[in-house]
């Protein structure tokens, strides 16, 4: 049966894969690299049937392969969807190869609120993805042409980099970056000693950080999340699809590798999401790091075939970050005064005040617009 008239969890994230081509061969890459692109007409079906599920806003994040491969048909393709869709937000996930001009106009036109979030590893660039030199310029035109707060960095680390992370960060930063999301390449060879070796590598980042205001790590910062007493989990399946270029619909875009995850078409309207939307893994409740998790759930299932019992690299990174998260938090909030105060109920509200105010904005400028 499908979901898509009876709008049960509004989606407000949607992963394109306009092309599945790449013009890199990235050693860790997830996805395999087919001859496929995405035509209007699966595009225009997207919407079509996407439409009822969409909230007041939905990010579109141009994905792939490399989408900078297409940008003809980004530019077409973002003028139908701000046409039909009045909160899009366009960003792109790319590797940056291909900046040009060019690129740096549809920024300016469609990307406003957007962002570039820029496959970059920092001084394992050559090692990892290659064209270090091309890109690292390619950033800095970037940055000079469209201005620092539309750019952000995913950096990706192995079980073999792990001793480059403060070195990577220092190397991003002084590209004049100010955004960075790190993230494992999970495997299931992750020790204790690579546990250790990341502790280690994390309290430096964390001094680094602490010593360049403006200068944010997402993940090993954790934002407000620590204080909150919620558990999390991936929005995957949920709030968060990703479109094929061929028009079928996965939970997320690491699990178009996997066709048995397929969960609809929009060529041919169906959707059901079913167990994804209120998937959970085994054990997580009891979890110290429970309300600041990034598990990814499709990592767990390369390997194990199920989705409901996280590798234990995944748990170990997360209560990490977590314990060096409440380390920062304590240094202001000495812990018998941290938990008399007001301080979790503030996070709350400061917590609901940062996810409705885009919303907000969107609202607001729909009735200065007359809509």
């Amino acid at each position: 049966m499908s979901e898509l008239n009876k709008n049960p969890v509004r989606v407000n994230w949607l992963d394109v894969m306009v092309t599945e081509r790449c013009n890199f061969n990235c050693v860790y890459c997830f996805h395999h690299q087919m001859p496929k692109d995405m035509t209007m007409e699966t595009l225009n079906n997207m919407i079509d049937h996407f439409l009822p599920l969409f909230d007041d806003y939905v990010v579109i994040n141009y994905f792939g392969g490399e989408p900078l491969l297409r940008l003809d048909f980004l530019k077409e393709s973002a003028k139908v969807l701000r046409e039909r869709v009045k909160g899009a937000i366009f960003n792109i996930s790319t590797n940056l190869a291909l900046y040009n001009n060019e690129v740096a106009e549809f920024a300016k036109e469609y990307m406003k609120k957007g962002s570039f979030q820029i496959s970059y590893d920092g001084i394992d660039q050559e090692r990892h993805r290659g064209s270090s030199e091309l890109v690292r310029e390619n950033i800095k035109k970037c940055i000079a042409d469209i201005g620092v707060d539309m750019t952000c960095v995913r950096l990706t680390f192995t079980k073999d980099t792990i001793e480059h992370l403060y070195d990577n960060m220092v190397d991003i930063y002084n590209l004049g970056l100010r955004y960075v999301m790190h993230s494992c390449d999970f495997t299931p060879e992750w020790t204790q000693e690579h546990s250790d070796a990341y502790e280690k590598q994390l309290e430096k980042m964390y001094e680094f950080s602490n010593s360049h205001p403006g200068f944010t790590i997402k993940f090993a910062d954790c934002q407000l999340a620590v204080a909150k007493r919620e558990k999390t989990r991936c929005s995957m399946g949920r709030e968060l699809m990703t479109i094929s270029a061929d028009g079928r619909v996965f939970p997320c875009h690491r699990a178009v590798a996997h066709p048995e995850l397929e969960v609809g078409n929009v060529n041919t309207k169906h959707l059901n999401r079913g167990g994804f939307i209120t998937l959970t893994c085994n054990s997580c409740d009891s979890c110290s790091a429970n309300n600041i998790c990034h598990n990814c759930l499709i990592a767990a299932y390369n390997y194990t075939k199920t989705m409901r019992v996280p590798l234990p690299v995944v748990c170990a990174i997360n209560k990490i970050e977590y314990k060096a998260a409440v380390k920062e938090y304590k240094k202001n909030f000495p812990e018998e005064a941290y938990e008399r105060s007001m301080f979790p109920k503030m996070i709350d509200v400061l917590t609901d005040i940062r996810n409705v105010r885009s919303k907000t904005i969107t609202l607001l400028e729909g009735v200065k617009n007359g809509r």
